[in-house]
């Protein structure tokens, strides 16, 4: 009889042991896990102004859109000394709030080259641009989306 304490204990333990998985194993919760956001969460038209590290400064213009099924389109447009200057798109690479824009741009007879990097946060891009091809010094930039 002293035993019996002992044996009826450890078939309790093996029965918790072999009771249903569904709780203990349950997939965590979708609320528990963080947001994601939509891949087309950059998409807009943003003005703005940019500022290069000679204290030369202007207003800027650009578009992002993700058209379905078709890869991310963009244009840029940026003032120098008065001028409106279009560019031509070379790429765009869009990760999450991420940018990066790399364009063509023709100023008084020199041509150049901007990689424009940035992140989104709210409605406001901003960042920075470097000049991979041309003389022009780099820079920062900030613009609101407008639509």
């Amino acid at each position: 009889m002293k035993c019996l304490p002992l044996i009826i204990a450890s078939c309790c333990i093996l029965l918790a042991g072999c009771s249903s998985p569904t709780v203990s194993q349950a997939p965590p919760s979708r609320a528990a896990q963080p947001p994601v956001a939509p891949a087309t969460v950059v998409a807009g038209d943003y003005t703005g102004e940019w500022s290069n590290s000679d204290g030369i400064s202007g207003t800027l213009e650009f578009s992002l859109k993700k058209p379905d099924n078709s890869p991310w389109q963009a244009s840029v447009t940026f003032n120098y000394n008065g001028n409106e200057v279009p560019t031509t798109m070379d790429s765009i690479k869009v990760d999450g709030t991420q940018i990066l824009l790399v364009y063509d741009y023709a100023v008084q007879d020199r041509e150049g080259t901007v990689a424009m990097t940035g992140n989104l946060t709210g409605n406001t891009l901003k960042g920075s641009f470097e000049i991979t091809k041309g003389d022009a010094s780099p820079g920062t930039w900030q613009a609101t989306r407008v639509r």
